[in-house]
């Protein structure tokens, strides 16, 4: 089953490395050739192209993309949509949203392809192991058909409903993942005022019944003040406006996610947009208005 593979960013290159690892023929396409490198140290199976329209001849095309707009750039219009042959299957890994989603699979349709949403849980180094959390949304036939090939091998598949369920389940989780994030920040902050260690916080904290993932992944880093990138603020920023924007769309006030989302929509303003979600530390305090 020849492949393709947009997009060898921090979620995407495990999973282009882990099919290279099971024998696919891979061609691998992203803008920094350092990250098509690192994804072709796999195996001996992975072509680099420097033209996605060298896709076109692929039963499968996998895309993880920071944007919307870019996954939409890059299949819709002038793009790899009108040139894949018929009956291929477009899988897309990234965080784009609802609406996004449905163009997708609407235009994917119009072109005699299929489009599945399958967007991807916990981090990078889960995803290398092929550990990660993976939400697949789409037509049952074509679902069915890679289930075991495909999705079993590349990661830990949960079906859902539909493409835009798959899509939802996403911005539902990075949603609670920036509140949750931010309520890390003030908890140290407030046990700083207390006169106590940030790492001491944490881990006592960790103790308790508030004890999470995040807690445990992002709080030392925060008590440490390690803000070096491996989720960009600007990036649960972005996550966080799908999911409120999904929410207005459905009628939904959300009261504590709108202020978080105002709060990472200050940190994008004050440069510290490219930091880790870790920074958010930084903000603490501050009243976005």
């Amino acid at each position: 089953m020849l492949t393709g593979f947009i997009g060898l960013g921090n979620m995407g290159r495990p999973v282009a490395r882990n099919l290279i690892r099971l024998g696919y023929t891979v061609k691998l396409f992203d803008l920094y050739q350092p990250s098509v490198d690192k994804a072709m140290e796999a195996g001996n199976t992975g072509v680099p192209v420097k033209d996605v329209r060298e896709m076109a001849d692929c039963d499968l095309v996998f895309t993880c993309l920071p944007m919307p707009d870019d996954v939409k750039n890059m299949m819709m219009g002038d793009g790899l949509y009108g040139v894949m042959k018929k009956g291929a299957v477009h899988i897309d890994l990234s965080t784009i949203g609802a609406s996004a989603t449905r163009e997708l699979e609407q235009d994917a349709g119009r072109h005699g392809l299929h489009f599945i949403q399958c967007t991807q849980g916990k981090s990078p180094a889960h995803a290398e192991r092929a550990e990660q959390t993976l939400y697949v949304g789409g037509e049952k036939e074509v679902v069915d058909r890679l289930w075991d090939e495909i999705f079993m091998r590349i990661a830990q598949p949960v079906r859902v409903v539909s493409a835009e369920a798959a899509s939802a389940i996403k911005l539902i989780s990075n949603m609670m993942s920036g509140v949750i994030c931010l309520a890390i920040a003030e908890s140290i902050r407030l046990g700083e005022a207390a006169g106590m260690d940030a790492r001491d916080v944490v881990e006592l904290c960790r103790s308790t019944g508030c004890n999470s993932f995040h807690l445990e992944t992002n709080g030392p880093f925060m008590a440490a003040k390690d803000f070096h990138t491996r989720f960009a603020v600007d990036l649960e920023r972005k996550d966080m406006r799908l999911a409120c924007e999904m929410a207005r769309d459905k009628g939904l006030d959300l009261v504590i996610s709108e202020k978080v989302l105002a709060i990472f929509n200050l940190a994008h303003e004050e440069g510290i947009g490219q930091e880790d979600v870790t920074a958010i530390y930084k903000m603490v305090g501050r009243d976005p208005g």
